[in-house]
């Protein structure tokens, strides 16, 4: 596809090798994360908060289509495949539009309560 070649700038990670249409960007998919698999949810539906719930995460190593509707399945207490070229952990987006930088030690506990938007996990510093 001509579009292919077109991915705008911000779907590339200044760290990751270029490669024309390729994101290390992906959004968790599951139970209880931003985007379940069986409905769209409105913002009321965010509880926990939309500064301690992740809505796209950085994940190197999958070389997704930046125009394919690939998501990133998450799994309870894994990390789900969240990575980075950067040293010591990855980017996540939140869905307060806020950029993080996540520890690659983050606590499996902990990146629950980031991926899920509605469980009531009081987030600290992570």
């Amino acid at each position: 596809s001509r579009l292919l070649a077109r991915m705008p700038p911000w779907y590339a990670c200044p760290s990751s090798p270029p490669g024309p249409g390729i994101t290390h960007y992906a959004v968790p998919t599951g139970a209880g994360t931003m985007f379940p698999p069986d409905k769209a949810i409105s913002l009321r539906e965010i509880t926990d908060g939309t500064s301690a719930t992740l809505m796209v995460v950085e994940t190197v190593g999958t070389s997704l289509n930046w125009m394919a509707p690939v998501d990133l399945p998450v799994v309870s207490g894994g990390q789900g495949g969240f990575s980075s070229l950067h040293t010591g952990g990855f980017h996540a987006l939140l869905a307060d539009g806020a950029v993080r930088f996540i520890s690659g030690n983050i606590s499996p506990v902990t990146l629950d309560a980031l991926l899920t938007r509605n469980k009531g996990e009081i987030v600290g510093d992570y």
